[in-house]
C-alpha cells in the first residue's frame, strides 16, 4: 500500500505535468486526494517541501539505475545502452515525473531546489564520464566525458521531443537509435 506522503507526491507531479506549478497548489492537492488541505499539513510543513519531495522523486531511481551498471560490470556499449534505456523506459513509464526537468519555475528561482536539480544532473554525467572513461567506446571519436554530456543531453531533447509530441512514439526506441547514431 502507498503511503499517503508519497500518494501526494504523486499527485502533485500529475498537477505539475498537467497544468505547471502555479497548477500545484494545496487546495487542488487536497481535492486530488479527496482530504482537507490540514491533512496535506499533516505530512508537509509547507508547499515548498513538496517540491523538494518531487525533486527527490526524480533522483530516486537514479541510484538503481547506476547500481545495476556497476554491479553486473557492465562496459562501455552496453553500460551506455542500458542506461539510456532505463531512463527512457523510466520516463516513458511514468511521464509526469519528466515534468520536473522541464518545469523551470520549480527550480530556477529558489536557490535549494535549483542545487538539487544541478547536483541531479551532475551525478548522471559524473556516472557516464567515469563509465567511459574506465571503458572507452573505441569506435568513437567524442572524448568520454564529451560523450557523457552528449548522451544525457540526448536524452533530456528526446523526452522533450515526445512529450511534445504527444507521447505518440516509442520513447525508448528513438533514445537508443540516436544513441548508437552518435557514437559512430
Amino acid at each position: 500500500m502507498i503511503k499517503r506522503r508519497d500518494r501526494i507526491v504523486i499527485a502533485a507531479l500529475e498537477l505539475l505535468d498537467q497544468g505547471g506549478v502555479s497548477n500545484v497548489t494545496t487546495r487542488n492537492l487536497a481535492s486530488k486526494q479527496n482530504i482537507s488541505e490540514p491533512a496535506l499539513y499533516r505530512q508537509f510543513d509547507n508547499k515548498y517541501e513538496i517540491f523538494v519531495a518531487m525533486i527527490e522523486e526524480l533522483s530516486s531511481y537514479d541510484e538503481q539505475i547506476m547500481n545495476t551498471i556497476s554491479e553486473h560490470e557492465m562496459k562501455g556499449l552496453e553500460a551506455i545502452i542500458y542506461y539510456v534505456k532505463r531512463y527512457s523506459e523510466l520516463y516513458q513509464s511514468y511521464s509526469e515525473l519528466t515534468s520536473i526537468l522541464y518545469s523551470m519555475d520549480l527550480y530556477f528561482y529558489d536557490h535549494k531546489t535549483k542545487k538539487m536539480i544541478k547536483e541531479i544532473l551532475q551525478v548522471r554525467d559524473d556516472f557516464l564520464k567515469n563509465q567511459l572513461n574506465k571503458y572507452p567506446i573505441k569506435e568513437c571519436s567524442l572524448l568520454p566525458s564529451e560523450l557523457a554530456l552528449s548522451i544525457n543531453e540526448l536524452l533530456f531533447v528526446e523526452v522533450y521531443r515526445w512529450k511534445l509530441r504527444d507521447m505518440s512514439y516509442s520513447l525508448t526506441e528513438s533514445v537508443v537509435k540516436k544513441t548508437m547514431s552518435l557514437m559512430r
